[in-house]
Protein backbone atom coordinates (compact mmCIF):
# COMPACT_ATOMS: atom_id res chain seq x y z
CA UNK A 1 0.00 0.00 0.00
CA UNK A 2 1.31 3.31 -1.21
CA UNK A 3 0.78 6.22 1.08
CA UNK A 4 0.29 9.82 -0.11
CA UNK A 5 2.36 12.77 0.90
CA UNK A 6 -0.51 13.55 2.67
CA UNK A 7 -1.36 10.14 4.59
CA UNK A 8 2.61 10.28 5.32
CA UNK A 9 2.00 13.77 7.02
CA UNK A 10 -0.74 13.02 8.89
CA UNK A 11 0.23 9.45 10.02
CA UNK A 12 3.42 11.58 11.35
CA UNK A 13 1.74 14.24 12.80
CA UNK A 14 -0.67 11.90 14.64
CA UNK A 15 2.05 9.84 15.81
CA UNK A 16 4.27 12.92 17.19
CA UNK A 17 1.12 13.86 19.00
CA UNK A 18 0.74 10.70 20.30
CA UNK A 19 4.50 10.55 21.69
CA UNK A 20 4.18 13.94 23.37
CA UNK A 21 0.96 13.00 25.17
CA UNK A 22 2.46 10.12 26.88
CA UNK A 23 5.43 12.68 27.57
CA UNK A 24 3.26 14.71 28.96
CA UNK A 25 1.49 12.20 31.35
CA UNK A 26 4.66 10.42 32.39
CA UNK A 27 6.30 13.99 33.48
CA UNK A 28 2.93 15.09 35.40
CA UNK A 29 2.95 11.74 37.11
CA UNK A 30 6.60 11.94 37.99
CA UNK A 31 5.76 15.98 39.28
CA UNK A 32 2.92 14.80 40.78
CA UNK A 33 4.84 12.51 42.86
CA UNK A 34 7.97 14.88 43.68
CA UNK A 35 5.28 17.51 45.01
CA UNK A 36 3.23 14.46 47.16
CA UNK A 37 7.07 13.50 48.59
CA UNK A 38 8.14 17.12 49.46
CA UNK A 39 8.36 17.97 53.29
CA UNK A 40 6.99 21.29 52.62
CA UNK A 41 7.43 23.16 55.88
CA UNK A 42 11.00 21.67 56.14
CA UNK A 43 11.71 22.91 52.82
CA UNK A 44 10.31 26.66 53.97
CA UNK A 45 12.04 26.58 57.06
CA UNK A 46 15.18 26.09 55.33
CA UNK A 47 14.98 28.78 52.72
CA UNK A 48 13.83 30.94 55.57
CA UNK A 49 16.87 30.08 58.02
CA UNK A 50 19.39 30.83 54.72
CA UNK A 51 18.08 34.21 54.66
CA UNK A 52 21.08 36.94 56.62
CA UNK A 53 19.12 37.04 59.90
CA UNK A 54 20.51 38.55 63.24
CA UNK A 55 18.82 36.49 65.29
CA UNK A 56 18.90 32.80 65.56
CA UNK A 57 16.45 31.92 62.78
CA UNK A 58 15.24 28.95 64.72
CA UNK A 59 12.89 31.60 66.44
CA UNK A 60 11.48 32.44 63.62
CA UNK A 61 10.79 29.04 62.09
CA UNK A 62 9.48 27.66 65.27
CA UNK A 63 6.65 30.31 64.72
CA UNK A 64 5.41 28.40 61.40
CA UNK A 65 2.07 27.53 61.44
CA UNK A 66 -0.37 24.69 59.47
CA UNK A 67 -2.55 27.12 57.02
CA UNK A 68 -5.54 25.64 54.95
CA UNK A 69 -5.10 27.66 51.62
CA UNK A 70 -8.03 28.14 49.53
CA UNK A 71 -8.04 28.16 45.70
CA UNK A 72 -11.16 28.70 43.58
CA UNK A 73 -11.74 25.66 41.30
CA UNK A 74 -13.45 25.47 37.94
CA UNK A 75 -16.26 23.46 38.60
CA UNK A 76 -20.04 23.05 38.85
CA UNK A 77 -20.56 23.67 42.24
CA UNK A 78 -22.15 20.14 43.97
CA UNK A 79 -24.70 20.27 46.56
CA UNK A 80 -23.08 20.31 50.34
CA UNK A 81 -19.30 21.21 48.85
CA UNK A 82 -17.57 24.38 49.59
CA UNK A 83 -17.86 27.39 47.61
CA UNK A 84 -17.82 31.46 48.30
CA UNK A 85 -21.16 33.10 46.79
CA UNK A 86 -24.32 32.15 45.59
CA UNK A 87 -27.09 30.85 47.92
CA UNK A 88 -26.27 28.25 50.36
CA UNK A 89 -26.85 24.98 50.94
CA UNK A 90 -28.65 24.78 54.40
CA UNK A 91 -30.96 22.26 56.63
CA UNK A 92 -34.03 23.31 57.30
CA UNK A 93 -33.52 24.00 60.46
CA UNK A 94 -31.35 26.89 59.65
CA UNK A 95 -33.16 30.19 59.13
CA UNK A 96 -31.56 32.74 56.52
CA UNK A 97 -29.85 35.23 59.31
CA UNK A 98 -30.88 38.69 59.49
CA UNK A 99 -29.81 41.89 60.87
CA UNK A 100 -32.57 44.34 61.68
CA UNK A 101 -34.89 42.53 59.67
CA UNK A 102 -32.66 42.86 56.91
CA UNK A 103 -31.35 39.48 55.45
CA UNK A 104 -27.62 39.44 55.12
CA UNK A 105 -25.31 38.43 52.37
CA UNK A 106 -24.11 34.89 52.32
CA UNK A 107 -20.49 34.72 51.13
CA UNK A 108 -19.14 30.88 52.26
CA UNK A 109 -19.81 27.18 53.10
CA UNK A 110 -17.02 25.06 54.05
CA UNK A 111 -17.52 21.40 54.10
CA UNK A 112 -15.32 20.49 56.81
CA UNK A 113 -14.71 16.48 55.78
CA UNK A 114 -13.00 18.51 52.32
CA UNK A 115 -10.68 20.42 54.82
CA UNK A 116 -9.68 18.03 57.00
CA UNK A 117 -6.73 16.57 55.24
CA UNK A 118 -4.82 20.13 55.66
CA UNK A 119 -5.88 20.23 59.59
CA UNK A 120 -2.34 19.20 60.45
CA UNK A 121 -2.99 20.47 64.54
CA UNK A 122 -6.57 19.09 64.37
CA UNK A 123 -8.50 22.20 65.51
CA UNK A 124 -11.41 21.83 63.21
CA UNK A 125 -14.44 19.70 64.15
CA UNK A 126 -14.08 16.94 61.50
CA UNK A 127 -17.15 17.09 59.67
CA UNK A 128 -20.16 19.50 59.18
CA UNK A 129 -20.41 22.73 57.53
CA UNK A 130 -19.40 26.23 58.26
CA UNK A 131 -21.62 29.05 57.04
CA UNK A 132 -20.23 32.74 56.70
CA UNK A 133 -22.93 35.78 56.02
CA UNK A 134 -22.42 39.35 56.78
CA UNK A 135 -24.77 42.38 56.48
CA UNK A 136 -24.19 44.21 53.52
CA UNK A 137 -24.12 48.04 53.78
CA UNK A 138 -22.16 50.20 50.39
CA UNK A 139 -21.26 52.84 52.56
CA UNK A 140 -19.63 50.76 55.76
CA UNK A 141 -18.35 47.65 56.48
CA UNK A 142 -20.19 45.80 59.59
CA UNK A 143 -18.74 46.73 62.94
CA UNK A 144 -21.18 45.41 65.44
CA UNK A 145 -20.90 41.62 66.28
CA UNK A 146 -25.26 41.21 65.08
CA UNK A 147 -24.17 42.11 61.86
CA UNK A 148 -22.43 39.25 60.95
CA UNK A 149 -22.66 35.68 61.78
CA UNK A 150 -20.72 32.02 61.98
CA UNK A 151 -22.84 29.39 61.56
CA UNK A 152 -21.96 25.29 62.60
CA UNK A 153 -24.12 22.86 61.26
CA UNK A 154 -22.99 19.13 62.66
CA UNK A 155 -24.96 17.51 59.92
CA UNK A 156 -24.65 14.91 56.58
CA UNK A 157 -25.21 16.55 53.32
CA UNK A 158 -28.10 14.79 52.93
CA UNK A 159 -29.99 17.28 55.00
CA UNK A 160 -29.14 19.97 53.08
CA UNK A 161 -30.81 22.04 50.04
CA UNK A 162 -29.96 25.04 48.15
CA UNK A 163 -32.15 27.66 49.41
CA UNK A 164 -33.75 29.98 47.61
CA UNK A 165 -32.49 34.30 48.15
CA UNK A 166 -34.66 35.82 50.52
CA UNK A 167 -37.02 38.28 48.30
CA UNK A 168 -35.54 41.45 50.32
CA UNK A 169 -31.74 40.65 49.78
CA UNK A 170 -30.43 43.36 47.80
CA UNK A 171 -28.96 42.51 44.41
CA UNK A 172 -25.92 44.21 45.62
CA UNK A 173 -25.36 41.46 47.76
CA UNK A 174 -25.93 38.44 45.73
CA UNK A 175 -22.42 37.09 44.72
CA UNK A 176 -21.41 35.07 42.14
CA UNK A 177 -20.68 30.81 42.74
CA UNK A 178 -17.37 29.83 43.16
CA UNK A 179 -16.67 26.29 44.00
CA UNK A 180 -13.10 25.60 46.16
CA UNK A 181 -10.44 23.56 46.69
CA UNK A 182 -7.97 23.47 49.27
CA UNK A 183 -4.30 23.36 49.70
CA UNK A 184 -1.18 22.73 51.94
CA UNK A 185 -0.13 25.68 53.23
CA UNK A 186 2.28 27.52 56.29
CA UNK A 187 1.92 31.52 57.23
CA UNK A 188 4.09 32.97 59.51
CA UNK A 189 2.53 36.32 62.41
CA UNK A 190 2.57 39.84 60.98
CA UNK A 191 5.64 41.63 61.47
CA UNK A 192 3.33 43.58 64.49
CA UNK A 193 1.84 40.73 65.90
CA UNK A 194 2.33 39.88 69.58
CA UNK A 195 4.52 37.04 69.13
CA UNK A 196 6.91 38.97 66.49
CA UNK A 197 7.26 42.01 69.14
CA UNK A 198 8.50 39.58 72.04
CA UNK A 199 11.19 38.44 69.66
CA UNK A 200 12.79 42.35 69.70
CA UNK A 201 13.60 42.20 66.09
CA UNK A 202 16.43 44.98 64.35
CA UNK A 203 15.37 46.01 61.47
CA UNK A 204 17.59 44.04 59.24
CA UNK A 205 15.63 40.93 60.96
CA UNK A 206 12.58 42.72 60.06
CA UNK A 207 13.38 43.29 56.68
CA UNK A 208 14.07 39.71 56.59
CA UNK A 209 10.96 38.63 57.56
CA UNK A 210 8.72 40.79 54.57
CA UNK A 211 11.11 38.15 52.37
CA UNK A 212 9.13 35.76 54.20
CA UNK A 213 5.97 35.89 52.07
CA UNK A 214 7.50 35.25 48.74
CA UNK A 215 9.19 32.19 49.64
CA UNK A 216 6.21 30.61 51.43
CA UNK A 217 3.89 31.96 48.32
CA UNK A 218 6.41 30.26 45.97
CA UNK A 219 7.09 26.93 47.61
CA UNK A 220 3.03 27.05 49.29
CA UNK A 221 1.30 27.85 46.30
CA UNK A 222 3.17 29.03 42.94
CA UNK A 223 0.63 29.15 40.66
CA UNK A 224 -1.79 31.60 42.49
CA UNK A 225 -1.61 34.44 45.60
CA UNK A 226 -4.21 34.61 47.30
CA UNK A 227 -5.37 35.96 50.61
CA UNK A 228 -8.30 32.83 51.29
CA UNK A 229 -7.48 30.71 53.51
CA UNK A 230 -8.45 28.84 57.03
CA UNK A 231 -7.03 28.61 60.62
CA UNK A 232 -3.05 29.55 60.40
CA UNK A 233 -1.66 33.39 61.16
CA UNK A 234 -3.78 36.39 59.15
CA UNK A 235 -1.77 38.73 56.36
CA UNK A 236 -2.41 41.94 57.82
CA UNK A 237 -2.60 44.72 55.86
CA UNK A 238 -2.64 47.65 58.63
CA UNK A 239 -1.39 46.67 62.22
CA UNK A 240 -2.13 43.20 64.22
CA UNK A 241 -5.08 41.45 63.78
CA UNK A 242 -5.39 39.86 66.77
CA UNK A 243 -4.56 42.95 68.80
CA UNK A 244 -8.24 43.80 66.72
CA UNK A 245 -10.24 41.10 67.34
CA UNK A 246 -9.18 41.56 71.34
CA UNK A 247 -9.70 45.17 71.49
CA UNK A 248 -13.57 44.31 70.10
CA UNK A 249 -14.26 41.50 71.99
CA UNK A 250 -13.29 43.47 75.18
CA UNK A 251 -15.89 45.85 74.17
CA UNK A 252 -13.21 48.85 73.83
CA UNK A 253 -14.28 52.10 72.49
CA UNK A 254 -11.48 53.91 72.25
CA UNK A 255 -8.16 53.33 71.16
CA UNK A 256 -6.46 55.97 73.99
CA UNK A 257 -6.32 53.40 76.69
CA UNK A 258 -4.88 53.00 80.49
CA UNK A 259 -2.14 50.72 81.59
CA UNK A 260 -4.13 48.46 82.73
CA UNK A 261 -6.44 48.45 79.64
CA UNK A 262 -3.50 47.76 77.40
CA UNK A 263 -1.84 45.03 79.57
CA UNK A 264 -5.60 43.20 79.66
CA UNK A 265 -6.04 43.99 76.11
CA UNK A 266 -2.06 42.50 75.81
CA UNK A 267 -3.58 39.33 77.26
CA UNK A 268 -6.47 38.84 75.45
CA UNK A 269 -4.58 38.86 72.04
CA UNK A 270 -3.06 35.86 72.44
CA UNK A 271 -6.12 33.72 72.95
CA UNK A 272 -7.57 34.34 69.45
CA UNK A 273 -6.45 32.17 66.05
CA UNK A 274 -7.70 33.08 62.95
CA UNK A 275 -10.65 31.37 61.45
CA UNK A 276 -11.47 32.17 58.03
CA UNK A 277 -9.96 35.41 55.84
CA UNK A 278 -11.20 36.35 52.59
CA UNK A 279 -9.93 38.90 50.13
CA UNK A 280 -13.04 40.77 49.10
CA UNK A 281 -10.80 42.39 46.52
CA UNK A 282 -10.40 38.88 44.38
CA UNK A 283 -10.86 40.02 40.93
CA UNK A 284 -12.32 36.76 39.84
CA UNK A 285 -14.70 36.95 43.00
CA UNK A 286 -17.87 39.31 42.83
CA UNK A 287 -17.10 40.43 46.93
CA UNK A 288 -14.86 43.99 45.43
CA UNK A 289 -18.77 45.26 44.30
CA UNK A 290 -18.67 45.23 48.55
CA UNK A 291 -15.25 45.13 50.06
CA UNK A 292 -13.28 47.31 47.81
CA UNK A 293 -9.93 46.43 48.47
CA UNK A 294 -10.53 45.21 51.98
CA UNK A 295 -9.60 41.73 54.02
CA UNK A 296 -11.60 40.39 56.26
CA UNK A 297 -11.13 38.18 59.01
CA UNK A 298 -12.97 36.20 60.98
CA UNK A 299 -11.17 35.49 64.04
CA UNK A 300 -12.40 32.99 67.44
CA UNK A 301 -10.18 31.93 70.83
CA UNK A 302 -9.02 28.51 71.16
CA UNK A 303 -11.16 27.85 73.93
CA UNK A 304 -14.75 28.31 71.70
CA UNK A 305 -12.83 26.87 68.70
CA UNK A 306 -12.51 23.89 70.82
CA UNK A 307 -15.92 23.61 72.46
CA UNK A 308 -17.46 24.47 68.77
CA UNK A 309 -18.43 28.06 69.47
CA UNK A 310 -18.62 29.34 66.21
CA UNK A 311 -21.16 32.18 66.58
CA UNK A 312 -18.81 33.59 68.78
CA UNK A 313 -16.30 34.83 65.83
CA UNK A 314 -15.63 37.99 65.52
CA UNK A 315 -14.52 39.43 62.26
CA UNK A 316 -12.37 43.09 61.82
CA UNK A 317 -11.65 44.41 58.13
CA UNK A 318 -8.45 45.80 56.81
CA UNK A 319 -8.22 47.87 54.43
CA UNK A 320 -5.29 49.63 52.23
Amino acid sequence: MHLSYLDKFLYNALALISFLLILYFVMYEKLRRYNAEIDLPAQIKKEIADLSWDIDPSSITKLLKPTIGIRLKAQDHITGSSKFGGAPDLPASIKWPLYKGTPMGFIAQINLTEVKAFDRDDLLPPKGFLYFFIFIDKENYPSAMEEYRVIYFDGNVSSLKKRAYPEALKEYARFGESSLEFIEYYSLPSYQNYQINELNLSQNDIKQLFKTDDIIDNLGSPTEYTHHRLLGEAVAIQGDVNWEWAFVDLGYLSYDMNEEQKRVLHSREKDFILLFELDFFDEKLQFSQYGGSAVGYFGITRDDLKNGRFEKSILVYQDT
